[in-house]
């Protein structure tokens, strides 16, 4: 019998529908640890990694009440950003600019396909709608970095489909980790980005003072000893009575950085923990690293990469033979949707 025979009958045309719709249901959260369903945040990261001599890299979810750690997808990404309600992202890999739902299963689609491999970061120009991309290379004298970077801007047309240089610069940027390129340039002074919530934006929030309360100095912890660092006690925001100890050096230019070990202390019980930090050497100093607290849990990023329940102490990111980069917190993804199976658009075939 034909299909179309089949869908004339009302009945069997639900059935039909029915059948399928379960046999492409969305797995469940057990099924293929599809990822979180609670509107709370998680850990997006990502991963470098070599397989059998080849370059692999892995977009993460990580769920600290769960404790499961997703693939996203296998995608290299940079310029990340997310829209105003963290539904969808946008992000470059290789010469291409590609948006993606913000729900586990989702798969990419090309937007726009860049002049070069080369650009670092991109945006939206708020009023025109026109898409820019920007490419950051520091000029050198010899081995040494000079302080300045070249910058080239380029410009869309309405569609995207075609683009031109629009301005060049030359102007003072500092090595940062979380900056397009590696080095941290400010925007021209003209430059009017629509809104948009931005990976890099996200982990230049995550300093020491935007982290917990007010830190208050203190004797070193119990089996350490005074240095030329002071020891500092900085409260949880999210957890009563519990506190970070450790030391904090001050940078010229009012730059704070922070120095191995941790201790987790609750100050109601009178104890200290010391917390695990895989692959970190006693007093290194981290200068490229940040804090961001939620809902009693610790993410640490920059050269290295932890998550600490703070409840607990427990440090909760796996840390694989790979480099972690570019860790931050964000809304959980949604589910896989009836839409990301294509389901609706075979329910519209059968109508």
């Amino acid at each position: 019998m034909r299909l179309s025979a089949i869908a004339g009958d009302g009945r069997l045309r639900a059935a039909l529908f029915l059948a399928l719709a379960l046999a492409w249901a969305p797995p469940t959260h057990a099924d293929v640890l599809a990822g979180p369903h609670l509107p709370h945040r998680v850990v997006t990261y990502f991963i470098d990694r070599s397989v059998n001599g080849q370059a692999v890299s892995e977009w993460r979810i990580l769920d600290p009440v769960t404790r499961i750690d997703t693939l996203f997808g296998d995608i290299s990404a940079r310029g990340v950003y997310w829209d105003t309600t963290e539904t969808s992202a946008m992000y470059l890999s290789g010469d291409r600019l590609f948006k993606v739902r913000w729900e586990m299963g989702a798969l990419p689609w090309p937007i726009s396909r860049l002049p070069s491999y080369d650009f670092d970061d991109w945006w939206r120009e708020a009023g025109t709608r026109r898409l820019r991309a920007v490419m950051v290379r520091a000029l050198w004298h010899g081995a040494t970095p000079t302080g300045w970077c070249r910058t080239e801007t380029w410009q869309s047309d309405r569609e995207g489909s075609s683009w031109k240089l629009a301005r060049t610069d030359t102007t003072r940027c500092e090595d940062s980790y979380t900056y397009p390129g590696g080095w941290r340039v400010s925007d021209p002074s003209d430059t009017r980005r629509g809104p948009a919530i931005g990976l890099r934006q996200l982990q230049d929030a995550m300093t020491i003072d935007a982290w917990g309360g007010r830190p208050e100095s203190v004797r070193p912890p119990h089996g350490e000893s005074a240095s030329s660092a002071n020891w500092y006690f900085i409260p949880c925001r999210s957890v009563a009575g519990r506190g970070l100890v450790f030391r904090i050096l001050r940078r010229p230019g009012g730059l704070k950085t922070f120095m191995a070990p941790f201790y987790l202390v609750d100050r109601a019980r009178g104890t200290q923990q010391l917390l695990e930090t895989p692959a970190m050497y006693r007093d290194q100093d981290l200068r490229l690293m940040g804090m961001e607290e939620q809902d009693g849990f610790l993410l640490i990023s920059g050269i290295r990469t932890y998550v600490y329940d703070l409840r607990t102490g427990t440090q909760i990111l796996a840390q694989p033979n790979a480099s972690v980069r570019h860790a931050v917190w964000i809304k959980a993804p949604a589910p896989p949707s009836v839409d990301s199976l294509g389901l609706r658009r075979l329910r519209e075939r059968f109508r």
